[in-house]
C-alpha cells in the first residue's frame, strides 16, 4: 500500500508501507454520512461526488474524515479543503486505461485529516473519478472522527434489507448504465 500525505502548510511526503484500511459506512439520511449526489453516476463517465458529513460525535468537532472507495472507482481525486490535510493509500487494481496508460493501482482510501467541522455544521467533502464499475448499488464505507470518538458508517445491507433499517449504514452510490442513441 503505498500512501500519500500532504498536510496544509506543513512539506510533503509520500510514505511507503503496509497500512491496515479501515472500513466505514454513510447513507443519505439525516444525521448520517452520506452521498447526496450519488444517485445518477454514469458507468465509464468521470463525475465529483460528495460525502456529506451533517454532524460531529456527540457535541465534538469532526477533525478526520476517511472514505474507502469500493473496486471499480479510478482515478479519484480529493477536493482539497482549506486547514484540512489529505491523505491518499493506493490499493492494488484490475488493470484499467488512465490516459493511454495501463494502470494497476488506484486510490483506496482518501482521508481528510486536522480539520474541525463544528458538531453543529455539515459539509460536503468531494471526490472527483471515473466510474468503471458495473451498473449497480455500491457501498461506501465512511468514518468520521472527533478526537478519540468515532462514528464508522460501515454497515452493509443483507439481501433484501433495507439500508435506513441499520444504525450505521454505509453511503450508497448508484451507477447507471449511460444512456444509447436508438440505431437508425
Amino acid at each position: 500500500v503505498m500512501t500519500f500525505i500532504h498536510r496544509s502548510g506543513r512539506s510533503r511526503s509520500v510514505i511507503l508501507g503496509a497500512s491496515l484500511l479501515v472500513v466505514a459506512t454513510a447513507t443519505p439520511a439525516l444525521g448520517h454520512a452520506g452521498i447526496p449526489d450519488g444517485s445518477a453516476v454514469v458507468s465509464g463517465s468521470s463525475a465529483v461526488i460528495h460525502v456529506r458529513i451533517g454532524h460531529g460525535c456527540e457535541g465534538l468537532p469532526v477533525d478526520t474524515v476517511e472514505v474507502q472507495l469500493p473496486d471499480g472507482i479510478v482515478s479519484a481525486r480529493p477536493e482539497y479543503v482549506p486547514g484540512w490535510g489529505l491523505e491518499v493509500e493506493m490499493v492494488e487494481s484490475e488493470p484499467y486505461d488512465q490516459w493511454g496508460t495501463t494502470m494497476t493501482e488506484r486510490v483506496g482510501v482518501i482521508r481528510w485529516t486536522d480539520g474541525d467541522l463544528p458538531d453543529f455544521a455539515y459539509y460536503d467533502f468531494g471526490i472527483k473519478a471515473t466510474f468503471l464499475a458495473e451498473p449497480g448499488t455500491y457501498w461506501v464505507p465512511v468514518v468520521q472522527r472527533c478526537g478519540e470518538q468515532e462514528i464508522a458508517w460501515i454497515e452493509i445491507p443483507a439481501e433484501g434489507q433495507d439500508h435506513d433499517a441499520l444504525e450505521h449504514p454505509a453511503a450508497e452510490l448508484t451507477i447507471v448504465a449511460p444512456e444509447t442513441e436508438p440505431a437508425s
